[in-house]
């Protein structure tokens, strides 16, 4: 079979092919550069403007103390980052049915954008969680001292 294998020119992609089967479902690294990449950047990130979008904490374990969302939205000057006008968390399909972990990336979400209202005295921020193949997207608004949250739009995609 080798021999037939190196003889047709098939040889270097079948040796790369992986030796057992993968049984994992696609996880939060692969459901960023199949779907969610091309799709949020065309809506979020304006050079021009100097704001860019970018990947920050992508992690598919357990995430109960971390302090960075997933994704964040910055103005940016050069090499300085200085303003976060919004941030992300995601969970893939397989982790989709875990209500508490989705639940706690809600909250993390929450408080990172209102973090954000704080340590920049914004009006508005944006936040956003994608679970498996749907997207919430939020605006977080502060009117004097209450903070309200507002659910924009959910985006599905195949």
């Amino acid at each position: 079979m080798q021999h037939l294998i190196q003889r047709t020119g098939f040889y270097q992609p079948v040796e790369t092919l992986p030796r057992f089967v993968i049984e994992d479902e696609p996880q939060e690294k692969e459901l960023i550069t199949r779907y969610l990449q091309a799709a949020l950047v065309l809506l979020f990130e304006t050079i021009i403007k100097h704001i860019l979008f970018g990947w920050i904490s992508i992690n598919d374990n357990d995430k109960v103390i971390m302090l960075r969302p997933d994704a964040s939205i910055n103005v940016v000057y050069g090499a300085v980052v200085e303003q976060r006008l919004g941030c992300d968390e995601i969970k893939s399909q397989y982790q989709a049915l875990n209500h508490r972990l989705t639940g706690l990336d809600l909250i993390r979400v929450v408080r990172l954008a209102k973090a954000a209202l704080d340590k920049y005295k914004a009006i508005t921020t944006f936040a956003f969680t994608a679970v498996g193949n749907h997207a919430n997207f939020y605006a977080l608004h502060r009117a004097k001292s209450n903070i309200y949250t507002m659910k924009l739009n959910i985006f599905n995609w195949p």
